[in-house]
């Protein structure tokens, strides 16, 4: 447990600086709860890494890609896969994980990796990963006209008639 110093500023707004004392006096029905804003992003990447790790990011048209020169134990040319995992209603992201088996493996609370912030033309449902020479190259596709919710509020990926049409 952290504990904070007492603050030495002067106190401008009348406010004791002892809230502990002022909260015994306060009425439970008067005490305002913490409430979760809203996401700005719902789509983030999760490379297998610590936060510190160089990372190329590169943005084309079409495409996200990420590159990575890592060593990453247990995975050979080729066996790492990248997963869309929806962690809450409306939020998903993508996992990359060492091998091709579809079991999942234990999920741990992992605090120092490396994220990145998805913009919501991002399509996580369809990211790649793929280890070669020692390098990690995960590309996630982005698609600003064919991604949208149907009238019953599920999410799904679609573009012409012809072409990819997925809906979870």
């Amino acid at each position: 447990m952290r504990v904070h110093p007492l603050s030495l500023k002067p106190n401008i707004g009348g406010i004791d600086s002892n809230f502990s004392e002022q909260q015994q006096h306060i009425p439970n029905s008067a005490m305002k709860k913490l409430r979760r804003l809203p996401h700005v992003f719902n789509y983030f990447l999760e490379l297998p890494f610590c936060s510190d790790a160089d990372v190329v990011v590169e943005e084309k048209e079409g495409f996200f890609r990420f590159v990575a020169r890592i060593e990453l134990k247990g995975a050979a040319n080729g066996q790492v896969r990248a997963q869309a995992v929806e962690i809450h209603p409306g939020v998903t992201k993508i996992v990359v994980r060492k091998g091709n088996g579809d079991g999942d493996e234990d999920e741990q609370l992992k605090v120092d990796t490396w994220r990145y912030r998805l913009p919501a033309s991002a399509t996580p449902e369809l990211a790649t990963a793929v280890f070669v020479d020692a390098e990690l190259i995960v590309t996630v596709p982005k698609d600003d006209h064919g991604r949208g919710e149907f009238d019953n509020g599920s999410r799904g990926v679609w573009r012409d008639v012809d072409q990819l049409v997925l809906v979870q």
